[in-house]
């Protein structure tokens, strides 16, 4: 049962989003993502193609990525549910196959009883807090205090304050509300948080003359002080619980009418919600992909031009640790 949504109203070239929803479970089968140009000879180009299958407690098992020579994402869980295998597959999903498609990746994953990571494949040295509840320094006993030679430190109520790298340290403070406040790193300005009595965030200053508003969650402008000159304001257009497009305006010599001063840009998601395509309104317009790791690192090579005639190019994100369901 496939459900099809055109998201642009350009006539030279479209974006849309296709979800196939299986009719006996009624979870997504499939996610399919494109812009379709109305020219017989240049069909439709496919940002994301990604096809799942799932256990009977509805855990992914499988995703065959179509963007990437059909390569197939394989997943394995212990009897909790929790993940301990993640692997670019063979057809059956029985051993690690390296030679289909690019970028192949093949990561365990181990627990202790109380359900903290310990093995996690390139990090080790993971420790963890003590006692049952958040205290001075360690937050807990489910509170990462350090893993691949990275420290971290908390406050009485939990709230990490301090991450360790080679000797350099980040520093994060918080308002009464438990809200971050402040990011301090190890060099530069850093940032700084200002919330509405609701607890929104309604201000972010990132430098000494470099500010960003928030208005209601739908928009943001760029200031060169607080309440100062705008340079740049995103305005975003939500659908379906998530933000399906995002129209930035640049002001660029004091002007805000050269080329490219407003773009549109519509972005797809994975089935976790994390942004895997984005593709910015044009003739031709222009596509990204992006791809991650479950637990939701990034995978290389990171950000990914589409070539928009391309029928198969490239590849998309990898990030299953939560049910897909329709």
């Amino acid at each position: 049962m496939p459900v099809w949504l055109a998201l642009s109203s350009a006539l030279v070239d479209t974006a849309n989003r296709t979800w196939v929803y299986d009719s006996a479970t009624r979870r997504v089968a499939e996610l399919r993502a494109g812009s379709y140009r109305f020219n017989p000879t240049n069909p439709q180009t496919s940002l994301q193609r990604a096809a799942y299958t799932y256990d009977n407690a509805g855990l992914i098992t499988t995703i065959i990525d179509y963007r990437n020579s059909s390569q197939r994402l394989c997943y394995q869980y212990n009897l909790r549910g929790m993940l301990t295998r993640a692997f670019t597959g063979d057809s059956d999903c029985a051993v690690y196959e390296p030679a289909v498609g690019a970028d192949p990746f093949n990561h365990t994953y181990g627990y202790d009883p109380v359900g903290n990571i310990t093995a996690f494949t390139g990090i080790s040295g993971w420790s963890y807090g003590a006692g049952n509840e958040p205290g001075p320094g360690d937050a807990g006993p489910h509170a990462v205090m350090s893993a691949g030679g990275v420290y971290f430190t908390y406050d009485d109520a939990g709230n990490q304050t301090g991450r360790t790298q080679a000797g350099a340290t980040t520093a994060y403070s918080y308002n009464a509300d438990g809200r971050l406040s402040s990011i301090t790193p190890p060099a530069g300005a850093g940032w700084v948080f200002r919330y509405d009595a609701d607890g929104s965030r309604v201000r972010v200053q990132h430098g000494p003359g470099a500010f960003t508003y928030h208005i209601g969650g739908l928009l943001e402008v760029d200031t060169t002080a607080a309440g100062g000159a705008v340079t740049a304001t995103r305005s975003a257009y939500p659908l379906g619980g998530g933000v399906t497009a995002v129209r930035t305006n640049t002001k660029t010599g004091g002007s805000w009418t050269p080329a490219g001063s407003d773009r549109v840009d519509y972005t797809f998601g994975d089935h976790l919600g994390s942004v895997g395509a984005v593709w910015t309104e044009g003739d031709p317009g222009t596509r990204f992909l992006q791809r991650y790791y479950p637990w939701g690192a990034p995978a290389p090579p990171g950000t990914q031009a589409c070539p928009p005639t391309t029928p198969t190019p490239a590849r998309k994100p990898t990030r299953p640790v939560a049910p897909l369901r329709g």
